[in-house]
């Protein structure tokens, strides 16, 4: 059982780690696109 449940888990959490990583990734990327949006404008 705990041969077959540790790879699990470690799987879980690194997809959880990389959905995570990747919507940091995008709030950053959008609010970064945000910025220059109204800096042009101004």
């Amino acid at each position: 059982m705990g041969w077959f449940t540790m790879p699990v888990m470690f799987s879980l959490l690194g997809v959880a780690f990389i959905i995570g990583f990747a919507a940091w990734m995008y709030w950053f990327v959008s609010s970064k696109i945000k910025e220059e949006n109204s800096q042009s404008q101004s």
